[in-house]
Order: C-alpha cells, then sequence, then structure tokens
C-alpha cells in the first residue's frame, strides 16, 4: 500500500493508544494521547495500510518551534520510512524553524531516524524516564 498521510482524531484514540502499546515504553496513559490529539496547537497525523493505522506522530506547534511529543509505528509496519515520512512533513510546514524531542538513547531506531533527518543531540535530561532514565535533548534547526 502507497503511503497515505491524514489528520488524526479523537477518533483515532485506540488506534494510536493500542501501536503505543505495542511499541512504547514508558506508556502514557489514553488521557495524555487524547489531550494531544485535542490541543488547537498540536499537528497529529498518521498513515494507513490495509490494516489500519501504521504509524502516528504527535507534535505541538509553539510559534516557529515544534515539541515532537510521540511517533511510533505498528511493529509489522517498521522499515517502510513511514515514521520519517511524518516527521520530514512536520519540518516542512510553512514558518517551521525548529523542532526538539526527547529520546531515549538506547532506542538505536529512533536515534537514526533522527540523526538521519538532522536532528543533533543538545544535551541529556537526567532521569526523564520514569524518574529512572535518562533522555538525549534532541534539537533540529531549518
Amino acid at each position: 500500500m502507497e503511503c497515505k498521510i491524514r489528520k488524526l482524531t479523537g477518533e483515532d484514540l485506540e488506534k494510536i493508544y493500542s501501536i503505543a502499546q505495542e511499541v512504547l515504553k514508558p506508556l502514557w496513559s489514553k488521557k495524555e494521547y487524547e489531550y494531544f490529539l485535542s490541543q488547537p496547537s498540536s499537528f497529529c497525523w498518521g498513515v494507513d495500510d490495509s490494516e489500519g493505522l501504521a504509524c502516528f506522530i504527535l507534535t505541538l506547534l509553539t510559534g516557529t518551534e515544534v515539541d515532537v511529543v510521540s511517533i511510533a509505528t505498528r511493529k509489522d509496519a517498521q522499515g517502510k520510512r513511514w515514521a520519517r515520512n511524518l516527521l520530514q512533513n512536520v519540518l516542512s510546514l510553512p514558518g517551521i524553524e525548529q523542532a526538539f524531542l526527547e529520546v531515549d538513547p538506547t532506542n538505536e531506531p529512533a536515534v537514526r531516524l533522527y540523526l538521519g533527518t538532522g536532528f543533533q543531540v543538545q544535551g541529556i535530561r537526567k532521569k526523564y524516564y520514569e524518574g529512572k532514565k535518562d533522555a538525549w535533548l534532541m534539537k533540529w534547526i531549518r
């Protein structure tokens, strides 16, 4: 199936949460995903395949800056570059000058994705994940 990107809505919450349960650690609550879907400043998009939602990105836009909140791909749909396409779509929005995110430095596929789209490590957030595990703070500048 060809990569088809679409805007996500509250109706996609269960599908988003299902993907998150499958691939993201630590896992947020449904209410947290619902919050990001409902924000007027959010940019939430996904890719569908024959099985339904295959990949999603949740971001918040603040002026010329993007906070990449969450990005995930169903296990059986990984390796198709859909996450990269979604991220590049966000970064190419008119007026976007920079973006930032936090990532687990041991999450090699995510680190490769972010480095491959021009993000650079800017620092470390100590005990960011569940108060135990450090995260890299990464930034992208146009």
